[in-house]
């Protein structure tokens, strides 16, 4: 009986023990984890017992690839709620370069975790009395709480509240008053000279608009820089009162004189921000590193969760692809990323086009550097005073779809690859439909979706509106940036040559107004930003803001950029814009089955051979400028050419008017200040341009006048003046009727019901 009863007792120990080292081993090879607001970095990760933070799962996974896991799949789930963020969770390629696991950082089920780098703020005191140089409006209204410690710049130059941006204050607009010839120059125009930065960082600027600010490092201006299409925030320096001139930290982009341009040269040019001389908003607020407060004028009367930002990014893959350890197969789905720090220009920062953006920063919430196929999927990027994602460098066959984003800062989207030289490397990625608006929201400038140096990319069925400057950019390099003894030291895109690499092919000739064109094709190898295919996409009210930019605009690219069926709709301000146009030495572009409807200015713009085929261009609307001045109207499509345009071809569009005035159906001009040289000068018949339909109703003898001018040019042989037939415009998909003459010259129906976003569905 002992005997027996030993051995059931040793049994059950075998058997507990057992199921110990089981349990044990599962858990130890576990590639699902879990985390929660809740939860402590002590705990194990699973279910039950989830850990706190992004850092300590990241710290998990990272273990179980270093114990040899290989080709699984990890999942960490996020439980719903805010995890706060202090500095950016770095992923090293070292530890997440190796094994080939798919990695997927994810929402838990129908949960909605938040990623915020800010901090609330808390112990705000009502202001009791009057506050100096606050606007009378504004007393008693103003609240003030403590600068929090933890940002890395001192003071952080962004409140957010959950969803959306707090105004910093900002004055009323005003003019530089530089003498007039100061603003005919433009020598200015190849941009800011780090070898020579001063006459980039001073202004001229009237009586009181500016005061000796006990706390100037704290205020910054808002400039417009001599050209309309940039809008630099530079912190003020110091003042010279006696000869009215301010002196800037960093200098701007071009010389901060009078907006130049058509038009935008009545534009005031200059604002004020971060004085409590201007918070005359609810809404609004300053910042006073001095006295370390923060004053605020909520909306609500009383403040409400308002984020102080820690830090401008949240999270970074950083592979390495000199030693070989490229980030791969990390996704990033269903999450909100929130309330990061705005960007600063600073000594030393490099800018692509027309500092736009700038080259290998962290100015976004999320980054990723020298990474394939990693994804951002169903994520949110919202009230941040930068961008939202960042694809750097060697950036291959990744994703960002089905996500959101407004009320951001900067650019919402961006891919930045290598500048002239060996690395073509930035390639191959998808973005595919996101809702993107509202961004820009501190520097206008920002495209929606900007790509420089970067190819083969395909950006599809996005929604893109309400942006300050131009919808999606494509660019690179122009000739001058090959230049070092032109280009200098200069910030915009010098520092991103790789001089050594193209050294061969450099011609000392090459500047901004030489017949360096005739020499372009050896530059095409170094021109990244080719074979891209932007189509399906729907932008709208864009250029709000800024002057000189377009719904979707590509400049310095190479080979074989596809502009097709995208919608363009409803795109008109004071500014001078287009819908779709390849600008500087941008050629080889197809523009083919778009649909622009209700457009200022001008529909489509190429200064180099472009095969533009089977548009629909719809309706005009005039625009007067600030000045009250109406716009100089270009055309539904205008060949610029400021190169040759030989194998051009524009054929088979519809150009109509449904009502109002008639405009250019097609146009002709050339540069010659950039074509003296050239051996042939282009003209008009170095397109193919024939079998288009034109018609402005109620005034088909101008139309005729129109074609006839166009004939008489060697053109339009068999172009036709006839009114379209579509049997409706957005209400109807803009579908032509069975008898429309647009059939017989070869001009096919638009499949419109496929453009914007993904209809009931969502992207792979």
């Amino acid at each position: 009986m002992k005997k027996s009863y030993q051995l059931k007792i040793s049994l059950r120990l075998f058997i507990n023990l057992l199921i110990a080292v089981v349990l044990f081993s599962c858990n130890s090879t576990s590639n699902t984890f879990f985390v929660s607001p809740d939860g402590n970095d002590e705990n194990s990760g699973s279910e039950s017992g989830p850990f706190y933070s992004l850092e300590r799962a990241k710290d998990a996974v990272s273990q179980l690839i270093a114990d040899g896991m290989k080709d699984e799949e990890i999942h960490v789930y996020f439980r719903g709620g805010t995890y706060s963020f202090d500095q950016s969770v770095i992923f090293n390629g070292d530890e997440f370069g190796t094994g080939n696991n798919r990695i997927i950082f994810s929402a838990y089920q129908d949960e909605k975790p938040v990623f915020s780098a800010g901090k609330v703020l808390t112990g705000w005191q009502k202001v009791e009395g009057n506050l100096p140089n606050l606007p009378t409006v504004a007393q008693g209204n103003i609240w003030a709480a403590e600068i929090p410690e933890g940002n890395p710049k001192g003071i952080a130059r962004f409140l957010g509240k959950d969803t959306i941006s707090l105004q910093n204050a900002i004055s009323g607009h005003m003019t530089t008053t530089e003498p007039d010839e100061m603003n005919v120059s433009k020598d200015d125009f190849m941009g800011a000279n780090y070898d020579d930065p001063e006459p980039y960082s001073r202004f001229i600027f009237a009586d009181n608009d500016l005061r000796d600010w006990d706390n100037i490092s704290d205020i910054e201006v808002m400039a417009r820089p001599h050209y309309g299409w940039v809008s630099n925030i530079l912190p003020l320096e110091s003042i010279d009162f006696k000869n009215n001139v301010a002196y800037t930290t960093v200098p701007a982009t071009y010389y901060i004189t009078k907006l130049s341009g058509s038009g935008d040269d009545a534009n005031p040019n200059l604002r004020v921000l971060n004085a409590i001389d201007h918070l005359n908003e609810p809404g609004e607020w300053v910042i006073n590193s001095k006295e370390n407060k923060i004053y605020y004028w909520p909306e609500e009367g009383e403040p409400s969760e308002v984020f102080y930002p820690l830090a401008k990014e949240i999270i970074r893959l950083e592979g390495n692809e000199e030693n070989g350890t490229i980030i791969r197969n990390i996704v990033f789905r269903g999450i909100t990323f929130a309330h990061g720090d705005r960007d600063t220009m600073e000594d030393g920062d490099i800018g692509i086009q027309h500092d736009w953006a700038f080259y290998n920063k962290s100015d976004a919430l999320v980054r990723f550097v020298d990474t394939e196929n990693c994804v951002i999927d169903e994520c949110r990027f919202i009230s941040s005073g930068g961008g939202g994602v960042r694809l750097d460098l060697y950036s291959q066959n990744n994703k960002i779809i089905n996500s959101e984003f407004k009320y951001l800062g900067g650019t919402p989207i961006l891919l930045s690859g290598y500048g002239p030289g060996d690395k073509d490397v930035n390639r191959n990625n998808e973005i595919i439909n996101n809702r993107i608006h509202d961004g820009g929201e501190s520097y206008l400038h920002s495209p929606a979706l900007f790509v420089w140096q970067s190819g083969g990319n395909r950006i599809a069925h996005n929604l893109i509106h309400n942006i300050p400057y131009t919808g999606i950019v494509i660019s690179g390099p122009r000739p001058q940036f090959f230049n070092v003894k032109w280009m200098g030291n200069r910030r915009e895109l010098a520092g991103t040559v790789r001089w050594e690499e193209i050294k061969d092919i450099v011609n000392p000739e090459w500047q901004r107004y030489s017949a360096h064109v005739n020499d372009w094709d050896v530059m095409f190898p170094y021109l990244f930003a080719s074979d891209n295919v932007i189509e399906y996409n729907e932008i709208h009210h864009v250029m709000e803001a800024m002057d000189d930019g377009n719904a979707i605009y590509l400049s310095g690219t190479g080979w074989n950029n596809i502009v097709s069926k995208n919608y363009v709709h409803h795109n008109f301000s004071p500014h001078r814009q287009a819908s779709l146009r390849s600008d500087d030495y941008a050629k080889d572009i197809t523009f083919s089955d778009n649909v622009i409807y209700k457009f200022a200015r001008a529909g489509i713009v190429a200064k180099y051979d472009a095969t533009i085929t089977n548009n629909y261009i719809i309706d005009y609307v005039p625009t007067e400028m600030v000045d009250g001045e109406k716009h100089d109207p270009l055309a539904f499509i205008f060949i610029g050419a400021w190169g040759p345009i030989k194998g051009g071809i524009a054929k088979n569009n519809i150009c109509y008017q449904s009502a109002g005035g008639a405009m250019p159906f097609m146009r002709f001009g050339a540069s010659s200040r950039l074509l003296e040289s050239l051996d042939e000068f282009p003209t008009i018949t170095d397109y193919d341009i024939d079998n288009n339909l034109y018609y402005a109703s109620g005034m088909p003898h101008t139309s005729m006048e129109q074609l006839s001018h166009l004939k008489e040019q060697g053109v339009e042989n068999n172009s036709v003046i006839a009114d379209p037939l579509f049997d409706g415009f957005e209400d109807k998909g803009f579908r032509l009727s069975t008898n429309s003459p647009a059939f017989r010259l070869g001009i096919n129906q638009i499949e419109f019901e496929k453009m914007g976003l993904i209809k009931n569905g969502k992207a792979e």
